[in-house]
């Protein structure tokens, strides 16, 4: 129910990426059901941490073989361009 409840508040889109909004909204809402207010806030940076910034790495490495994979088939086409 928590999460849900956030998914609809950081989906009102107030701040880039729901910034705040989402963190407050889990905190407050799982402070409600249980856990005390230190535990609530841990959980929720957990919970930031693994949906925002563990997929970070796999997305630059995406960028990156892009990136890297278009100059070399570009630079391949030069020395084709060249040679043919």
């Amino acid at each position: 129910m928590a999460y849900t409840l956030t998914r609809m508040a950081g989906s009102l889109r107030v701040t880039p990426g729901g910034l705040g909004v989402v963190e407050a909204s889990l905190t407050a809402l799982l402070v409600l059901d249980g856990p005390r207010t230190d535990q609530a806030i841990a959980l929720t940076l957990l919970y930031r941490i693994a949906i925002c910034w563990a997929l970070q790495p796999i997305g630059w490495a995406c960028r990156l073989g892009l990136a890297f994979g278009s100059r070399r088939a570009d630079h391949h086409a030069g020395s084709d361009r060249r040679t043919g």
